[in-house]
């Protein structure tokens, strides 16, 4: 496949290890249920946006040293994930830092790459269309905005814009879409954007699974 016809999902998760996800959870969910929130989270949206015949799949995964070639089975069968997805370790840095070296090593063998998280249930196969779709017409980067002022997806179909995607942004703060927009429109970088979408971050997030699934099953 040339690299003309290749698409690129990267799902960034971190490794779900106790005390150490969805602490802002805490303490309506104690570290067990947060730790199975975080969990179950990382699967459900593995499982839904895995579509083979539509793009390529790629957990990308922080917070666990591993080898993809050597420990992608062991490291999908403890996820419990089935799916034959390829397994990569994020970088060093912050969060900008590590997504722009996962789009980066992406965009050298695909002609676009689209990254979410692993706390927006909400995201389906058609949004993830949407985005692939937008790169492949007239768009260089393409965002879909979350309730909360971040993001739920970013998406590329040129390196040439990485430094204005990632670069001194406001990671985890509520002004983060707002200043990713002004710094494509002050770089004169085509862009789209997607429907407004929820992530489950915060204990009044908790209800929204229900239209999911019922919220405490989840944890």
């Amino acid at each position: 496949m040339s690299k003309q016809n290749q698409r690129l999902l990267i799902q960034f998760a971190k490794w779900p290890e106790l005390g150490q996800v969805k602490t802002r959870m805490q303490p309506h969910l104690n570290v067990q249920q947060s730790k199975a929130l975080h969990s179950n989270l990382l699967r459900f949206c593995a499982g839904r946006l895995y579509q083979p015949q539509r793009w390529q799949s790629q957990l990308c995964l922080a917070g666990r040293s591993f080898d993809p070639q050597r420990d992608r089975e062991k490291v999908l069968s403890e996820l419990d994930i089935q799916q034959a997805l390829q397994c990569a370790t994020q970088g060093e840095g912050d969060l900008g830092a590590r997504m722009k070296l996962a789009a980066e090593l992406g965009l050298a063998s695909n002609k676009s790459v689209v990254i979410v998280g692993s706390d927006c249930p909400f995201i389906d196969p058609s949004y993830i269309e949407d985005a692939f779709e937008q790169l492949e017409s007239s768009s260089e980067v393409v965002v879909g905005p979350a309730f909360d002022g971040g993001y739920v997806l970013i998406g590329l179909a040129s390196s040439a814009v990485l430094s204005v995607v990632f670069d001194n942004m406001p990671w985890s703060q509520s002004h983060l879409f707002e200043k990713t927009l002004a710094e494509l429109q002050n770089q004169k970088v085509s862009y789209s954007i997607l429907n407004r979408l929820n992530d489950i971050d915060r204990p009044e997030d908790l209800i929204l699974l229900d239209d999911v699934a019922e919220a405490a099953a989840w944890y």
